[in-house]
């Protein structure tokens, strides 16, 4: 983007060429007779290993070995510090939008294993699922590429404000061992720049089990003792620190894995948050991870429609619980629409209201009195699809989902101990029985994976555990989706239907691609709990 050539602009700016006299005169070079000037370039380097077409970890990338020469026998990399990241007018749009759904932070402070509110983390702040927001989508990807990551490792997005002596102590985003939460990087923008001063960013360069207790002499060893020490070096930095101060729109980004594997933690990594000294300091917080995606953030991901799982992130004048809401459920993926758009009611009798209970605790659902119908585009099926959602409250004899008139999955004897379900192609057809009481209280996980021309396969989860599955031939009912969108219904109205049948839906997932894998279909339903704003 034209911003973000301003800034590299800026940046080669610094970065001046002298020309060699003699022989060489003419041909310019970077001459480095200072370390300011050293990491100068340094910075430079890492931003185009960053926006190189080959991956920042390719041993192809030439960059890297220039950034290798540049660094090597230095000491621990420093954080990078690039100004003007985000625009005024997006960070006023971040606050306005998200700063009311924050409330008190949690950290396992310096001793304790568990999160909890604590004294060494004293901010508010809320963690930002995918919502549709596409400058949200935007930040994080711009934050993925000046890390050198690919978006799909990009955790939910926190926000955090500081209020006049707020602090977070020294800590690491992530930490060696099995109690890794996989994060390779950290993108930290500012939003809000205290009026009164402090909330400065602190990195002591220095690994956090060296630090001693400035009363002792000993190993930090108490929370107030590891507080106590932070603040003094706030007041006083020391000279090896780097101390970066808040500016609206400016970012910080430093690795907390190191090497072309991201084999080695960074055990310098260690930083803080100043107390504010007065007004109010807001930041968000970009974790990106080296080896796990995001569910949510996967590149198969065609659309995500919360279906009400978002009830709680909605502004204060939006629906609340018991309230209709609009008829068509917008994709909130970071494919923005471009696969399926949207999922609308069928027709004007349909009625859609919010719920404040939905699968997990903190989640919403929506109260669907009819059917709902998506266009799906015919090269998503012949590539390959799936299409899972949570339901509630069936009736037997209802049609949960049918694919035009290619496919459906029937709802079809209710049991006090057994409930049946027939997935059916044509003539075919495959019962799966899962063995539950069919309370109307009991949320099911559905999953139907579809390739025509081939198979569609159908699961069924509750409880945490897969309750059943079957799958049916689909070579004989291909032609319908060869040239033209097919229609998608959940809960379709049946022939001869009269009274309106109500059925409770949340958190509705279509992937470009056929998921076969339990456990990933699994942890996918789970992934619902993100939307818990207070998790």
């Amino acid at each position: 983007s034209p911003r973000f050539q301003s800034v590299i602009n800026s940046m080669f700016d610094t970065c001046q060429p002298k020309l060699r006299s003699g022989p060489s005169a003419g041909r310019s070079i970077f001459m480095y007779r200072s370390r300011r000037l050293r990491l100068h370039i340094s910075c430079c380097i890492s931003i185009l290993v960053c926006l190189s077409p080959l991956p920042i970890e390719s041993k192809d990338n030439p960059l890297q070995s220039i950034l290798r020469r540049l660094t090597k026998n230095k000491g621990p990399p420093k954080p990078v510090v690039i100004d003007n990241f985000l625009t005024p007018e997006e960070a006023a749009y971040l606050l306005d939008r998200y700063e009311f759904l924050m409330h008190a932070s949690q950290s396992r402070g310096y001793t304790s294993s568990k999160a909890t509110q604590s004294k060494y983390r004293t901010s508010r702040s809320v963690r930002l699922p995918p919502l549709g927001d596409e400058t949200m989508f935007d930040i994080e990807r711009r934050a993925a590429t000046l890390a050198g990551f690919n978006h799909s490792y990009c955790e939910d997005i926190q926000m955090a404000c500081y209020e006049e002596d707020e602090l977070h102590g020294l800590h690491r985003d992530d930490a060696d061992g099995t109690v890794s939460a996989d994060r390779a990087a950290t993108v930290l923008i500012y939003l809000q720049r205290p009026e009164g001063g402090g909330g400065e960013t602190l990195f002591t360069m220095k690994e956090i089990e060296k630090e001693r207790d400035g009363k002792t002499g000993g190993p930090l060893s108490t929370e107030q003792g590891a507080l106590d020490l932070f603040r003094s070096y706030c007041d006083k930095p020391k000279k090896n620190m780097v101390v970066v101060e808040p500016q609206v729109g400016r970012a910080v980004t430093w690795r907390n894995w190191l090497g072309e594997d991201f084999a080695t933690f960074a055990k310098c990594s260690t930083h803080g948050a100043c107390p504010v000294k007065g007004g109010k300091k807001c930041v968000i917080q970009q974790w990106i991870g080296r080896k796990t995606k995001l569910p949510l953030r996967d590149e198969r991901v065609g659309a995500i429609f919360t279906a009400g799982a978002d009830v709680h992130y909605r502004k204060e004048d939006a629906p609340a619980g018991g309230e209709v809401i609009s008829r068509c459920l917008q994709d909130a993926s970071a494919m923005g629409g471009r696969a399926v758009p949207t999922m609308c009611a069928a027709d004007e009798t349909v009625k859609l209201e919010q719920l404040d209970d939905g699968p997990y605790k903190g989640v919403g659902a929506l109260r669907i009195s009819g059917s709902l119908m998506a266009e799906i585009p015919s090269n998503m099926l012949q590539n390959g699809m799936t299409i899972s959602f949570w339901v509630r409250d069936m009736t037997a004899g209802r049609t949960i989902v049918s694919l035009q008139d290619t496919l459906s999955l029937v709802y079809t004897e209710k049991g006090d101990i057994t409930q049946t379900f027939e997935l059916r192609a044509g003539e075919a057809t495959e019962q799966i029985k899962v063995y539950s009481s069919g309370s109307s209280e009991q949320w099911y996980w559905f999953s139907l994976a579809i390739q025509m021309g081939k198979r569609v396969s159908a699961s069924i989860y509750s409880r945490g555990k897969l309750d059943g599955t079957a799958s049916v031939n689909l070579e004989s009912c291909s032609a319908h989706a060869k040239s033209a969108d097919v229609a998608l219904h959940l809960f379709p109205a049946q022939d001869g239907e009269g009274e309106i049948v109500r059925t409770d839906i949340s958190f509705v997932v279509m992937h470009q691609a056929v998921l076969d894998d339990p456990k990933e279909v699994l942890e996918l339903g789970q992934q619902s709990k993100r939307y818990d704003k207070n998790s």
